[in-house]
């Protein structure tokens, strides 16, 4: 897969005026993660789990390589320091060359962007060129267990052909409540001419597509592609569904205003399932520059982004990782997820910073992947204060996933 699909890089064309209304994020605190994460090759597509934890791609040395013997594109992870959004440790590789013959998530080849579920029990990722792929680049999922700081890799599939093609797909986000996943494809529009591609053709234009989870086959159902003008004329990359399970934002180049290349815009579901008009992120999270790759913590208070900008000190290389400090602008975020092995009683506690504000059990639940909403009562039926919230399922007396809440 050439380069230019997994960086995606930027058009760059002329700078609209910004005509609509005025950006919620337009005193937006935007900082260059420094030399701490940030490498002098590219580092992109960051996407941070509900305790902190930073999944991001890297070609920086430590990186598996490529034939030619330069380093690949590797998933990488930053594990965020206490009570800090912004500043991390040291990132590590979770699957380094040293790991000769063992590798189950890195490989010789390029891997692209992920996600991770809300449960922190599947990685979603992209790897390109693999033994066995459908297309370019094609979408996997991993199976997590932790021990402590460490993550291991239990297990790895290739998602089915209902979700991967012949062509490109790749930069996957998966909702909150593990039932639908976007994900950007240079697939054709129109299933017709699916079949049409001819050799050295060029791509075709980028666009989101999404897939829904069947509960009663266990299947991710076939894709389909954005509705509502979400998916314009141009490109539209980089989805991320928000913790609310309302909010996508995107990178697009299709959409206007735009201020040169792709900009950074978001959507939100209302009450009838459509989509609202894209809105620009307006300055300064958009620039003349490209910027790409672009997801926020469960809180909404944090956006992280990858660009090409170098007007913020700090700037390391090609293609860096950012964070910009905004107000909140999502709905409440009260789903509960968990994943099990095997059937067990199951218990949730919902505390804040005063101790245990709910607590109940469930009762026995079978193997498999679960969600339950929080409806934002406290154990006397009273609705809490808007605020943050943390939760922890127990199975079978084990606490087992911790997460956060958005209550407002």
């Amino acid at each position: 897969m050439k380069i230019i699909y997994l960086l995606l890089a930027c058009l760059c064309l002329p700078a609209a005026a910004f005509s609509q209304a005025e950006s919620p994020y337009k005193d937006a605190r935007i900082i260059n993660l420094g030399k701490d994460v940030n490498s002098n090759g590219i580092d992109y597509a960051p996407y941070v789990s509900t305790d902190g934890t930073m999944f991001f791609v890297s070609n920086r040395p430590g990186s598996q390589l490529l034939q030619d013997g330069k380093p690949s594109h590797d998933i990488w992870m930053a594990l965020r320091k206490l009570n800090q959004d912004t500043v991390f440790y040291p990132p590590i590789n979770p699957d380094p060359p040293e790991n000769k013959g063992k590798h189950t998530l890195n490989s010789v080849v390029n891997e692209g962007a992920a996600c991770i579920s809300l449960d922190k029990k599947i990685l979603y990722y992209t790897g390109c060129q693999r033994p066995g792929g459908m297309g370019d680049c094609d979408l996997y999922m991993a199976l997590l267990s932790y021990k402590g700081d460490t993550i291991s890799v239990e297990k790895i599939f290739q998602l089915s052909r209902n979700i991967n093609s012949e062509y490109w797909d790749s930069q996957p986000s998966i909702s909150p409540d593990n039932t639908r996943l976007y994900f950007a494809s240079n697939r054709p529009l129109n299933p017709k001419m699916q079949h049409e591609k001819r050799e050295n053709e060029p791509p075709h234009d980028m666009n989101i597509w999404y897939s829904d989870f069947d509960l009663e086959s266990n299947q991710w159902r076939p894709a389909v592609p954005m509705w509502d003008g979400v998916n314009s004329n141009g490109k539209e990359i980089t989805p991320f569904i928000a913790a609310d399970n309302k909010t996508l934002f995107f990178a697009s180049d299709g959409h206007s205003p735009n201020f040169g290349g792709t900009d950074f815009y978001y959507t939100q579901l209302d009450a009838d399932n459509h989509w609202s008009r894209p809105v620009n992120l307006g300055k300064p999270l958009n620039t003349k520059d490209g910027e790409m790759f672009i997801s926020a913590n469960v809180a909404g208070t944090t956006l992280y982004f990858s660009s090409t900008r170098t007007d913020i000190s700090g700037y390391q290389g090609d293609l860096d990782i950012y964070a910009a400090t905004v107000p909140n602008i999502f709905g409440e975020v009260n789903f509960i997820s968990w994943q099990q092995t095997q059937t067990a009683t199951v218990e949730i506690t919902v505390s804040n910073s005063k101790g245990i504000v709910r607590a109940v059990s469930l009762g026995e639940f079978g193997a498999g992947r679960h969600t339950v909403d929080w409806d934002g009562k406290d154990a006397n039926k009273q609705r809490v204060p808007p605020g943050s919230y943390t939760y922890e399922v127990k199975l079978g007396g084990v606490v087992d996933t911790k997460g956060m809440l958005i209550m407002k």
